[in-house]
């Protein structure tokens, strides 16, 4: 638990240096509280970040779909280095902070599609390589090897055997 808040505090803060970036500064207010998010919400919050997981918006969405897991009782997402193995690479944290909220994104949608509350690291993976691919579209010498050993066992039907080794 203690690793995965690290990662919604990273991504937390890769967002907003990247609004901070592309918008004029707000002026000061007071802390809002952290607002609830309902099974609804992050079915569209997923929706969103899978359309274009690059995009301002689709970081936000990034951000309410780690609170969603860390909050609701509804799903149990594990991050372990077997199935988030790129958390160790040396690759520049937007990216990590995208392709980390991608796995809990697969991982959290099957888990609200099945109604079943137990992680899927299958589902997680594979949302990670489809963010990691429209990542590649945009950034063609973007490399992680990992999500690239990841591909080659996808494309050969033994990812699940793989994830499913202890």
């Amino acid at each position: 638990m203690r690793l995965f808040q690290l990662c919604l505090s990273l991504l937390a803060l890769t967002t907003s240096q990247l609004a901070a970036q592309s918008e004029p500064s707000p002026k000061p207010s007071a802390p809002a509280a952290e607002p609830l998010i309902t099974e609804q919400m992050a079915r569209r919050a997923i929706a969103r970040f899978r359309a274009d997981p690059t995009s301002q918006d689709g970081r936000e969405a990034a951000l309410e779909i780690m609170r969603f897991a860390d909050k609701s009782p509804l799903v149990n997402v594990i991050i372990s280095p077997k199935s988030v193995p790129w958390i160790g690479e040396k690759i520049e944290m937007k990216h990590n902070s995208l392709l980390l909220a991608a796995f809990v994104a697969g991982n959290v949608r099957s888990q609200m599609d099945s109604g079943n509350r137990k992680d899927d690291p299958v589902a997680g993976v594979r949302q990670a390589l489809e963010t990691y691919r429209k990542i590649r579209e945009q950034v063609p010498d973007f490399r992680v090897a990992s999500l690239e050993k990841f591909a080659e066992l996808e494309a050969t039907g033994k990812l699940t055997e793989y994830l499913a080794e202890k």
